[in-house]
């Protein structure tokens, strides 16, 4: 390896730098909006956590409503237990 003690940097960028800085369209193009609450809500699962909660839970859940925006986290034990807190929160 030889090093330069120049003083220079280089001011010039590689190709697969370049195109790694470019800005990207998210998605494919135009997409209908919710015009009603719990008509269109974004969730996700996230764990498995290494610290324990206090009564034992290794995972959470959030639900994003797209309409109001309201958020709502939800703390679980077991993965299986998603489906009774979405239930609970379209309620």
């Amino acid at each position: 390896m030889n090093v330069s003690d120049s003083g220079k940097q280089s001011t010039t960028i590689c190709g697969i730098c370049a195109i790694g800085r470019q800005d990207q369209e998210a998605g494919t193009g135009f997409r209908e909006t919710a015009d009603e609450m719990v008509e269109a809500i974004h969730a996700d699962i996230c764990g498995l956590m290494q610290t324990i909660g206090l009564c034992g839970e290794r995972y959470f859940t959030t639900f994003i409503d797209e309409t109001s925006g309201r958020g709502s986290p939800s703390l679980l034990r077991t993965k299986d237990e998603a489906l009774t807190t979405f239930q609970v929160y379209r309620a």
